[in-house]
């Protein structure tokens, strides 16, 4: 959304600012946006990860938001009373940064 997160998460681990990492992914812009599966958003993700090595990120790691999948929500898409935070888009999420994580 127009800021350049590379570098500021390389700013910011520098100044030993970052103590954990909760991983999001979003299209648009700060007055109209979604949230995306983790491989699906604009971020490169494995360049983020291989920032957070070189500088010597050892935190914890969490996904945010994942959008639902169908079924998760009474059959559609909306309605849940934890959006974000369905079961299958959150496992998916965790084995997919896991996969990165380990292969840097």
């Amino acid at each position: 959304m127009g800021e350049n997160i590379q570098q500021l998460a390389a700013l910011w681990l520098e100044q030993k600012r970052i103590s954990f990492l909760h991983i999001r992914d979003v299209e648009g812009d700060k007055y109209n946006f979604r949230e995306t599966f983790h491989d699906k958003g604009p971020t490169d993700m494995v360049e983020m990860f291989e920032t957070y090595k070189k500088y010597g990120f050892d935190g914890p790691i969490r996904p945010d938001h994942a959008p639902a999948m169908y079924g998760e929500t009474l059959g559609t898409f909306g309605g849940s009373t934890s959006v974000g935070y369905e079961i299958t888009g959150k496992v998916f999420a965790i084995g997919y940064l896991k996969g990165i994580y380990e292969s840097i």
